[in-house]
C-alpha cells in the first residue's frame, strides 16, 4: 500500500515541528532541553501555541529537578560534591537566560528564577575543594603526585579563572610533575657528517618543546626554574651509525624502433604510395642519487642510572631522472618526435641532499621520542 507523498510531507513537517518546539524532548522527559528548544522557537515564532504549551509544562518540571539536585549536592559529603551544585545552579541560570532572551517566552510569566549568589558560592567551594586536594598531593614532593595535583589545580582554575594564586600553583605542579629531558651535545662517530647542521636541526625540532604533557626538552647543563638550578632527569645521546651522501648510479637501456613510412608516389594511374622502412634507436640513461643516514638514540635515566630507550632512527632522500638520446631516423618514432628529454639532468648537490636528510632525521627523531614518552 502506497502512502500519498502529500501525507509524507505533512508527517515530516509535524515531526520537525515537534522537534523544534521541544515537544519531542518534553515527551521523552528531557525537560531542560524542551525548555531551551521552546524558548528558542518562541524567539522566532512568538505566537506558537505548541511552543507555549511545551515551555509552560517543561520549565517548572526542569526547575524542580535542578533545585532538588542542587540541594542534594549541597548536603552531600563526598569529595568534590560542590561541582554537582555548580552544574545544577548553572543549568537553572541558563534556562532563565533562554526564557528572558526570548520575546515570546518572556511574555508568559513563568516565574523565572535565577541563582547567581548560589552559583558563585558553589564555584568558590568547588574550586577550594580542588585546591585543597592539590595542596595535599604537592606536600609529597613527588612527580606522579604532582601530576594528579596539576589536574586538581586545572579544575580549580576552571571555576576561578582569574585566580593568580591557582595559576601559580598550576605552574609549580607542572614543573614538579615534568620529566626534564636534555639533549647531549656530543655526537658520537660523526662519519664526516655536517655536525653543526645536524645538531642545529635537532635542537630546532626539540629544544623547549614538550614531548608530552609532562615531558619537556631543556638545556643540557642546567635547568633554571624561578632562580633554582636543577639537573635533567633524562639524557638523550645520539650517535651516527651510518651516513652515505650523494651515492650516484647510472643505468642504461636501449630500445629499437622501426616503421614503414611513405616516401613518395609511383607514376602509376592511379599513383601508389612508395613505402620505406626507417629505423631509430633510443638510448636512455637513468640517473639516481641517494643519501641515507641512521642515528642511534639512547635515553639514559639519571635517577635510575639505566638506559630506558635504545633504538635506531633511519631516513633517506632520493633523486632520479633520465636522459634519452635518439639516433637514426626520427620518423621511426611515433609522430616523429621524442617524448623525453635529451638534455642530461643535473642532480642536486651533496649539500642539498644532506640538508634534506638531516631535516628528515630531526623530524623523525622528535616523532619517535613523542611516541616513547607517551607512557611517561
Amino acid at each position: 500500500m502506497k502512502i500519498c507523498p502529500l501525507i509524507c510531507i505533512i508527517l515530516i513537517a509535524v515531526f520537525l515541528s515537534s522537534c523544534a518546539t521541544g515537544k519531542r524532548a518534553l515527551n521523552s522527559g528531557n525537560y531542560t532541553q524542551a525548555t531551551h528548544l521552546a524558548a528558542n522557537h518562541l524567539s522566532k515564532h512568538s505566537k506558537s501555541e505548541n511552543a507555549k504549551q511545551v515551555i509552560a509544562t517543561a520549565y517548572p518540571l526542569a526547575k524542580s529537578q535542578w533545585l532538588e539536585k542542587a540541594e542534594a549536592a549541597e548536603r552531600a559529603t563526598h569529595p568534590f560534591h560542590w561541582e554537582n551544585a555548580v552544574v545544577a545552579y548553572g543549568s537553572l541560570n541558563e534556562m532563565a537566560d533562554s526564557i528572558e532572551s526570548s520575546e515570546g517566552a518572556n511574555r508568559l510569566n513563568l516565574a523565572v528564577v535565577r541563582f547567581p549568589d548560589e552559583y558563585e558560592t558553589s564555584k568558590e567551594n568547588a574550586s577550594m575543594d580542588r585546591e585543597i586536594a592539590g595542596d595535599e598531593l604537592m606536600e609529597f614532593g613527588e612527580r606522579y603526585h604532582a601530576r594528579t595535583a596539576y589536574d586538581h589545580y586545572e579544575r580549580a582554575l576552571g571555576f576561578k579563572p582569574e585566580s593568580a594564586n591557582l595559576a601559580s600553583k598550576l605552574r609549580d605542579a607542572l614543573h614538579l610533575g615534568t620529566i626534564r629531558v636534555a639533549l647531549s651535545p656530543d655526537l658520537g662517530r660523526p662519519f664526516g657528517v655536517d655536525f653543526y647542521k645536524l645538531m642545529e636541526d635537532i635542537h630546532r625540532e626539540l629544544d623547549g618543546r614538550r614531548l608530552g604533557k609532562f615531558v619537556k626538552l631543556v638545556p643540557f647543563d642546567v635547568v633554571d626554574y624561578e632562580g633554582h638550578f636543577e639537573e635533567p632527569h633524562h639524557i638523550i645521546n645520539i650517535s651516527v651509525h651510518a651516513w652515505e651522501i650523494g651515492r650516484e648510479r647510472e643505468y642504461f637501456t636501449r630500445k629499437a624502433f622501426k616503421r614503414s613510412v611513405e616516401v613518395g608516389k609511383t607514376k602509376d594511374d592511379p599513383p601508389k604510395p612508395i613505402m620505406k622502412e626507417v629505423k631509430a634507436t633510443v638510448n636512455t640513461f637513468e640517473y639516481t642519487k641517494n643519501s641515507r643516514g641512521t642515528l642511534h638514540v639512547t635515553v639514559y635515566d639519571l635517577d635510575l642510572v639505566t638506559v630506558v630507550y635504545s633504538g635506531p632512527i633511519f631516513e633517506s632522500v632520493s633523486w632520479a631522472d633520465h636522459q634519452s638520446v635518439v639516433s637514426g631516423d626520427r620518423r621511426a618514432l611515433k609522430d616523429g618526435k621524442p617524448r623525453f628529454s635529451e638534455k642530461r639532468p643535473s642532480p642536486p648537490s651533496d649539500y642539498r641532499q644532506e640538508s634534506r636528510l638531516i631535516e628528515r632525521l630531526a623530524s623523525e627523531l622528535r616523532r619517535e621520542l613523542m611516541r616513547f614518552y607517551v607512557s611517561f
